[in-house]
């Protein structure tokens, strides 16, 4: 990291000139996956973030960019501690709907604490199968399933959610079927709330922590911006997520052209943006049910972008 900000002051800022740097720092994320979120190595490397980021503004301050200069810190999710793994592949294979864990009639794509599945030809009815069998599991979460229809939050089997409601749903590359496990907010060890389960394979342990559920503890991530174009010591507390960084980089560099873009710029974050206690958005819950199965998801939606705020099985 030494390496990178040397290069950051003496080449990259006062050479190139770019209108955009971004450092990435790829800590507490091995961390927490193996030791645990919260861990003392965890807490240690965000520590040493900390440190990072000061020499950044440091250099920043050096070269007397200062003034012209805004910062955003984000990271890519969320991270609960795990109590269980589940060998779906492996519950389904069991179950007569899957034929071998290396067959291509079911494929599997795990994000940790969530699981993709591909099904050959999209055949309907094996999808509707596998939906039923994990609504009947104890270990079955939320489930999300294509679109019921145009613009509904439903999916085509009874007791999911569509899939577009989670920006998941893609004609050439999307799941057929998307599955998550249910959390609490309970703390773990070191004291930090959410807890979860994970996909894993025959015999395998899960990591310490992971990320890829439903839950707020994963969905919700950090994101803090700094700089002459920011409101100063405001804590937002408007919906927004990654998607919405790039619109309003390309919007403090006085970029109009961002069709095509997700985000929406965050205005209510800028100096000369509105109030944020005065920014209006609806937050709605929406219930899916099958036979003594029900689930809920709450999403919050401004400006005509939907932000997925959690979901969860009802029990």
């Amino acid at each position: 990291m030494a390496w990178a900000q040397r290069v950051l002051r003496e080449y990259v800022l006062p050479e190139l000139g770019p209108a955009v740097v971004i450092d990435w720092l790829t800590e507490p994320d091995h961390s927490q996956h193996g030791l645990g979120v919260g861990s003392p190595a965890a807490r240690a490397a965000i520590r040493r973030d900390d440190r990072e980021i000061a020499r950044v503004l440091q250099t920043i301050d050096g070269l007397g960019l200062t003034a012209s200069t805004d910062v955003f810190v984000v990271s890519d999710h969320g991270f609960s501690t795990n109590t269980a793994g589940v060998d779906v592949v492996g519950e389904l294979i069991g179950a007569g709907l899957k034929a071998a864990r290396d067959s291509d009639d079911v494929v599997p794509a795990s994000s940790g604490q969530a699981l993709a599945l591909h099904v050959k030809d999209h055949d309907g009815e094996r999808i509707a199968r596998i939906v039923r069998f994990v609504q009947s599991r104890e270990w079955g979460g939320v489930l999300f399933t294509a679109a019921a229809g145009p613009g509904t939050a439903h999916g085509g089997v009874a007791g999911t959610f569509s899939l577009e409601l989670i920006h998941a749903a893609n004609p050439e590359r999307g799941p057929d079927m998307l599955l998550t496990f249910p959390w609490t907010s309970r703390p773990n060890a070191f004291g930090v709330p959410g807890t979860d389960r994970a996909c894993v394979a025959s015999g395998a342990a899960p990591l310490i922590s992971d990320h890829g559920s439903m839950s707020p503890w994963n969905v919700r991530n950090t994101c803090l911006a700094w700089g002459v174009d920011f409101k100063r010591g405001a804590t937002v507390r408007v919906p927004a997520g990654n998607v919405d960084v790039t619109p309003t980089i390309l919007a403090l560099l006085g970029i109009a052209d961002r069709d095509g873009l997700d985000g929406r710029v965050l205005a209510e974050a800028l100096a000369d943006g509105p109030d944020p206690e005065q920014v209006t958005f609806d937050t709605v819950t929406r219930t899916v049910e099958a036979g003594t199965y029900r689930a809920v998801i709450q999403v919050s939606v401004l400006d005509g972008r939907r932000y997925v705020d959690k979901s969860w099985r009802l029990r």
